[in-house]
């Protein structure tokens, strides 16, 4: 029974929403890009339970009239402690945009400088990448049926650019793919009767990213040179560096020398040691310093230079993303977003003049990239490298036995100041 008047109606609606059964999981904490200061919990549809996974651009509706709106996938749990949850609309790209130590380092950036976890996603990611902007496709063709049945039906066909196509298609390696549009030029057919060939089930064709161009394919050819040799205080500084290089341990180190005294030399020759592990590394520079020159020093030592800035046109920076992503980039070199680059298997991070004020974001999240860089290189258990000419006294506070401590956090690190002297 129920009471005719508010309070009446108010227990009734309780007790319905008591009988009401629990929702079923598993459930997603998505993080929104429209800055709200918590997750909310989406269910997870039948459909996409196999597919989703943590760091993954998702829909989902929001608020009374269920708004798609669009977020980043931070946990996946088989519970949750809300009663009446929405289902998830759709995944919105199925790569994997956000890893798990660049997760754990975004909910730092939330938690360090107070901003909403889904802003603070929304600046890891660059617009280009979101957007898919610039992404290439090419269809990919793979044979679906063995060699000897191919080889069959081609004694068997008259049409002349049948024949062209399969006998074509039987030079390719087994387990591996041919472009569309080559096949189709190489066998002077045309890609409508290639496809006639996947109708039949004889061949399959597949829409594929596009590798990406790496920055030497991209910039001018340049000839390598020999490296110079380094000075006695050059080799002083390489003494103490190199076995933090190959400790693969965490490690802050300043590395203090007026401008000429040889800095860029070391980076190089630590980055080196760091590629020939198989490892790779990120540079920030400073926006102003980001020049032609500057990326040029790096692109004569190392095959793959990868290069973000704001300067980049928005398919360029997709490219260089995905060619990161991809661990085809021996060496990320950019401004101060480049730090969330997402490099498989980081090995060092080298922050140059690192007291300039260009580190510093003014819009949210408001992060300094130097700070977030020595935050990452804990994360990634590598070291860190920090030059200048004229460091922050913060930073040079910490060189003289005082431990270096990481922003935000209790614990302590040991620091040490690498000083290279004008020669």
């Amino acid at each position: 029974m129920s009471e005719s008047n508010l309070f009446g109606e108010a227990i009734e609606e309780a007790e319905s929403a008591e009988a009401a059964p629990p929702p079923v999981g598993p459930f997603a904490a998505v993080a929104l890009e429209a800055s709200i200061d918590k997750t909310l919990d989406y269910q997870i549809p039948k459909a996409l339970i196999s597919t989703l996974q943590v760091g993954q651009r998702v829909r989902v509706p929001l608020g009374r009239n269920n708004k798609p709106s669009k977020g980043y996938v931070v946990a996946i749990s088989p519970t949750t402690e809300y009663p009446k949850i929405k289902p998830l609309i759709a995944i919105d790209d199925p790569r994997v945009l956000v890893g798990p130590k660049l997760m754990t380092l975004a909910r730092w950036i939330s938690r360090y400088y107070v901003t909403p976890l889904g802003t603070v996603l929304d600046s890891v990611i660059p617009s280009a990448v979101k957007k898919r902007v610039g992404r290439a496709y090419v269809s990919r063709v793979r044979l679906l049926m063995s060699r000897e049945q191919v080889q069959e039906m081609l004694e068997k066909t008259k049409a002349p650019k049948r024949r062209a196509i399969l006998a074509r298609v039987l030079q390719v390696p087994e387990g591996e793919a041919i472009d569309l549009l080559h096949l189709a030029g190489e066998a002077g057919s045309t890609p409508a009767t290639i496809r006639k060939l996947a109708a039949a089930g004889v061949i399959d064709i597949r829409s594929e990213v596009e590798p990406p161009k790496t920055a030497a394919e991209v910039a001018d050819p340049i000839v390598a040179f020999a490296a110079p040799p380094l000075n006695d205080d050059q080799q002083k500084v390489m003494d103490e560096l190199s076995p933090r290089m190959k400790s693969k341990t965490f490690s802050t180190n300043l590395l203090l020398g007026v401008t000429g005294s040889g800095k860029t030399e070391i980076y190089l020759r630590c980055i080196k040691q760091v590629v020939e592990q198989g490892r790779q590394a990120i540079v920030l520079v400073p926006e102003i310093a980001l020049t032609p020159q500057t990326v040029r020093r790096f692109t004569q030592r190392f095959a793959n230079v990868a290069v973000l800035h704001s300067g980049l046109s928005q398919g360029q920076r997709h490219r260089f993303w995905q060619q990161i992503m991809m661990g085809q980039a021996q060496v990320v070199v950019g401004a101060r977003s480049a730090i969330f680059a997402p490099v498989p298997n980081l090995g060092l991070i080298v922050v140059d003049e690192e007291h300039e004020a260009s580190y510093k974001q003014d819009t949210a999240p408001r992060y300094n990239a130097r700070d977030v860089s020595i935050k990452r290189a804990q994360l990634e258990e590598i070291p860190i490298i920090l030059g200048s000419a004229t460091p922050s006294l913060e930073s040079y506070a910490r060189v003289p036995g005082s431990g270096s401590r990481v922003p935000g956090e209790e614990t302590n690190a040991e620091s040490s100041g690498t000083r290279n002297p004008e020669p």
